[in-house]
């Protein structure tokens, strides 16, 4: 098989490989010229996303104000997604002692549905990845999910019998 170039390849894998490489080359050499710019602090230019992900992560760690513009659920949407969200928190729950302690639960769902829950305590929000984070901890978190939650169980976890 012959490309353009008059290159010659054993099979068609060869040439599908040296078409991969050329155009992966041809596509860096394009991301080379671009910059990536906070939009927090606009005079900030980055070479890549990475740069600006360990930017955000470092001198906005404390930003936490939502995006303007989301929509507004109705409350019965929001206390649908909260008995979902206890659900995803209660099957995460284990019986074995080795994983008592703290626990990261991830749950992918609307920034609509996760402002409406937890709006007043959003920790952080990423505006690169456009993602929001919520850490709870200390003596008061229980009763303070209890509160956002609307539900005295969300830490308990029944185990059927059998």
């Amino acid at each position: 098989m012959q490309s353009l170039f008059q290159k010659n390849f054993k099979n068609k894998r060869g040439l599908l490989i040296h078409q991969t490489r050329i155009y992966s080359k041809n596509k860096t050499i394009a991301t080379i010229n671009t910059y990536v710019v906070c939009s927090l602090c606009p005079q900030k230019t980055f070479k890549n996303k990475q740069g600006l992900i360990r930017h955000e992560q470092i001198v906005h760690s404390l930003y936490n104000s939502p995006r303007a513009g989301i929509p507004i659920l109705p409350q019965d949407a929001i206390a649908e997604f909260k008995k979902i969200l206890v659900y995803h928190i209660q099957k995460k729950l284990s019986n074995n002692s080795s994983s008592a302690g703290p626990q990261c639960v991830m749950l992918s769902c609307t920034k609509s549905q996760f402002v409406g829950v937890f709006g007043g305590y959003i920790t952080r929000y990423s505006i690169t990845r456009c993602s929001y984070e919520c850490f709870f901890s200390g003596q008061s978190a229980y009763n303070l999910l209890y509160q956002i939650l609307d539900d005295e169980n969300w830490g308990v976890r029944y185990y059927l019998q059998g």
